[in-house]
């Protein structure tokens, strides 16, 4: 499978572009300054906790977002990463909103045209290193 591939592509690439802050937001830095302040011995993983750990956490998943007939795709490949000892699999649900423009198809071209906003049901997988 493709999307398998290119998960793997990516959690490999986070694994090596880690030790490096550059791309990182600026909250993530700030984070990342105050853990290694707070224990000088210990790299990023040290004992800061709180929000740095959670930010960090976040930037590390690979993050797959399905909606319609993609969902059981995205679901079959989370369930794929499951049996992998060394990853983490989190399943979100949540609603997006999702505009349509509605053209009218009249021939004398006097049907006004609409704007229509939809609720939109999604999946979020989230892949990440267990470790």
């Amino acid at each position: 499978m493709s999307l398998v591939r290119r998960v793997r592509k990516a959690l490999e690439k986070r694994t090596q572009a880690q030790a490096s802050t550059k791309r990182l937001p600026l909250a993530a830095r700030v984070a990342a300054v105050k853990a290694a302040a707070s224990a000088p011995g210990a790299g990023t993983g040290g004992g800061a906790g709180g929000n740095g750990a959670a930010a960090e956490d976040a930037l590390d998943d690979v993050v797959l977002v399905a909606t319609g007939k993609a969902i059981a795709r995205a679901v079959e490949v989370g369930g794929f990463f499951t049996r992998e000892r060394d990853l983490l699999v989190l399943v979100r649900t949540r609603t997006l909103q999702a505009v349509d423009d509605v053209v009218a198809g009249d021939e004398d071209g006097d049907g006004e045209d609409q704007v229509r906003v939809r609720n939109v049901s999604c999946v979020e997988v989230g892949i990440r290193w267990a470790s």
